[in-house]
């Protein structure tokens, strides 16, 4: 769908997109589809069965779905916004608190920095998410 160039809500789309795709979509596959083995391995504190982490993975894929599909509507609703800031919002906050419990010393550089660069998206896409929850935008 091709928008103007004067669309109010073309941050929050792009936020949407970018969320849809990198965490639910990306996120979401790689818990689901990922070989047991590999992750056992420390990529994933999975020391029992990955029921769980499979079920995890399901709800991220469908919530990068529901984001992706929001970012198509003509107006974004306030439900796919509070949605963004949710799932976002509170994906942070477990992540902050793990790191000060020191429940990620045992991922290596790589893994920390992976898991720093996740919590700033997080963050971001739920403060951009809060900029147009009291907005009144009308589309004529």
């Amino acid at each position: 769908m091709a928008y103007s160039l004067n669309d109010l809500y073309r941050p929050l789309r792009t936020v949407l997109r970018a969320n849809g795709l990198i965490l639910g979509l990306g996120g979401g596959a790689l818990l689901l589809f990922w070989p047991g083995g590999l992750m056992r391995l420390g990529l994933v504190a999975a020391d029992g069965p990955l029921w769980s982490v499979r079920l995890a993975g399901a709800l991220l894929w469908a919530l990068g779905g529901h984001f992706l599909l929001a970012a198509q509507e003509r107006m974004v609703s306030v439900a796919a916004m509070i949605t963004l800031f949710l799932a976002n919002g509170l994906t942070a906050v477990v992540l902050m608190l793990s790191y000060l419990r020191g429940e990620f010393a045992g991922l290596g550089p790589v893994g920390q920095a992976l898991l720093v660069l996740l919590f700033v998206f997080c963050l971001v896409c739920a403060l951009v998410s809060l900029r147009f929850l009291r907005t009144d935008y009308v589309v004529l």
